[in-house]
């Protein structure tokens, strides 16, 4: 679901709407924990009320995200809970990714993940901490061997700055890197080629 927030009158109205895209979600997934968690971006805040609403009234056990988070924390974390609890779960994440400031939406990822790849449990509850998220995620991510090769990071897109420092100390010295609202480069020498 993608939507251009500038156009949105009645805020009532849309978040009626997205309990019922949310609803339509859980008919199919057919989950017994719901998980929410949101980018950077202001609208955010809308499709969390409109979830923790439809969660409330739904009687599933459910958990929200504080703080902005990237998609793909997201998902572990979904992924993580589902592991943990033993349950299907459907995990949903408000960002509009590349597109402009103006729009938001909802992605979803549903399923019981079943295989032990996780180097500690998330504390499922239904408030949880972002920065612990980022944080077991990264613990996961660099836990291989270190990369041995020059690798480069581009940053100007979403919201993946917020998980970079502490990625960037278990990856490789060797890094560059640029950042949003930034004609800087940082790192070892200017960006110039293609970001991974």
């Amino acid at each position: 679901m993608r939507i251009d927030f500038n156009g949105i009158k009645d805020k009532m109205a849309f978040e009626h709407d997205v309990k019922t895209y949310i609803q339509a979600l859980v008919e199919v997934s057919k989950p017994r924990v719901l998980v929410f968690s949101r980018d950077h971006r202001e609208s955010g805040e809308l499709l969390e009320h409109a979830f923790t609403e439809f969660a409330k009234e739904s009687g599933l056990e459910y958990g929200v995200i504080y703080g902005s988070i990237p998609t793909t924390p997201s998902y572990f974390a979904g992924a993580s809970i589902a592991y943990q609890t033993k349950k299907q779960v459907l995990s949903l994440q408000a960002t509009a990714s590349h597109n402009p400031p103006n729009y938001n939406g909802i992605k979803a990822m549903a399923g019981k993940f079943t295989h032990k790849i996780f180097p500690k449990q998330v504390e499922f509850s239904e408030q949880m901490d972002s920065n612990e998220i980022l944080n077991d995620y990264i613990l996961w991510c660099t836990r291989f061997n270190s990369y041995g090769d020059e690798i480069t990071f581009d940053l100007n897109n979403g919201v993946g700055w917020l998980s970079y420092p502490s990625l960037q100390k278990g990856c490789t010295p060797k890094l560059t890197y640029s950042i949003p609202n930034s004609s800087q480069t940082l790192g070892a020498r200017p960006l110039n080629r293609a970001g991974l």
